[in-house]
C-alpha cells in the first residue's frame, strides 16, 4: 500500500537499541525464481512496516551458490519504473533494495568499507535490472559522483550483478519477487552456517505513474520518507542495519 502522507521523512527514534536479527534457512533444494513465492514458508517472512502500516515482506534463504530473496510488496500501481538509467532509476519509480556488509566482524558504525553493498531490483522497459553499489572499492579507477546543491558523494564501484536472476509477478495491487543473487560475486564472501552478519532491506515506491519516487521504506527500524535530494537518497547507513543469521 502507497501512503502519500508520508512524503515527508520520517524517523522512528530508535538510535542505540537493540537490532532485529534476519535469519536465513540452508536450502537443499534451491527455489525457483519464478516470481511465485508458494513454495516459500510464511512464518518465515518478516514484516516491511512503518508502526502499523504494512507495505511489504521478506524472505530470505540460502545454499553454498547462492542467496535467495522473496518478497510480496503492497502497491496499488505495481512496479512502475520510468527510469533508463540503472545509476539514478530510483529516483523515478519503483525498486527493492538489499543491503548487505560481508564483513562479519563490523561493529554497526557508520564508517563505510569494501565490504558494503547497496544492491537494487528493478524492471527498466520491461527488462529486469539487478544492479550494485559498492560506495568503497579499492584501487577504483572509475568512481561516479552524485551532486546537488546540498551535497556530493562518491560511489567508487558500480555495476550489473552478474549471473544474478529474478522473476516477478504483477498483481492490481501488489506484486511478488523472487532473486537469486550469487555468493562469488561478493568478494572475500564465504558463507558457513551460524555465522552473522549486517544488513537490510527497503521498498521504494513510484507515485502513480511511475514517474517519480514518493515513499522509501527500510525494514529494520521501520523508517521511512524521501528527502528528494539525489546524493542523499544514495546514501547508505549501516549503523541503522539488522543483523543477518544464516542458519542450518
Amino acid at each position: 500500500m502507497k501512503k502519500f502522507f508520508l512524503f515527508f521523512l520520517l524517523f522512528n527514534l530508535l538510535f542505540g537499541s537493540e537490532k532485529k536479527t534476519f535469519k536465513f534457512h540452508y536450502v537443499e533444494k534451491p527455489p525457483k525464481i519464478d516470481g511465485d513465492i508458494s513454495e516459500w514458508e510464511e512464518k518465515n517472512f518478516y514484516e516491511i512496516k512503518i508502526e502499523d502500516d504494512i507495505f511489504g515482506k521478506v524472505s530470505g534463504k540460502w545454499d553454498e551458490n547462492f542467496i535467495y530473496l522473496a518478497f510480496k510488496i503492497y502497491d496499488t500501481s505495481p512496479m512502475k519504473n520510468s527510469g533508463e538509467d540503472p545509476k539514478t532509476c530510483f529516483k523515478y519509480g519503483d525498486t527493492v533494495e538489499f543491503f548487505i556488509c560481508t564483513d562479519k566482524n563490523y561493529n554497526l558504525e557508520n564508517k563505510i568499507l569494501p565490504s558494503h553493498y547497496r544492491i537494487l531490483f528493478t524492471y527498466l522497459k520491461g527488462k529486469k535490472v539487478i544492479y550494485c553499489f559498492k560506495p568503497v572499492e579499492e584501487n577504483s579507477k572509475n568512481s561516479i559522483y552524485f551532486s546537488s546543491p546540498a551535497t556530493t558523494i562518491k560511489i567508487d564501484w558500480t555495476g550489473y550483478v552478474e549471473n544474478a536472476d529474478m522473476e516477478i509477478k504483477i498483481e492490481k495491487d501488489f506484486y511478488t519477487l523472487e532473486v537469486k543473487i550469487p555468493i562469488s560475486f561478493f568478494k572475500n564472501f564465504k558463507i558457513k552456517k551460524g555465522e552473522k552478519y549486517k544488513g537490510d532491506f527497503a521498498i521504494n515506491f513510484s507515485d502513480e505513474s511511475g514517474t517519480i519516487n514518493v515513499l522509501k521504506v527500510y525494514w529494520n527500524e521501520e523508517y521511512g520518507g524521501i528527502v528528494n535530494d539525489l546524493p542523499t537518497e544514495q546514501k547508505i547507513e549501516p549503523a541503522r542495519w539488522a543483523i543477518f543469521e544464516f542458519l542450518d
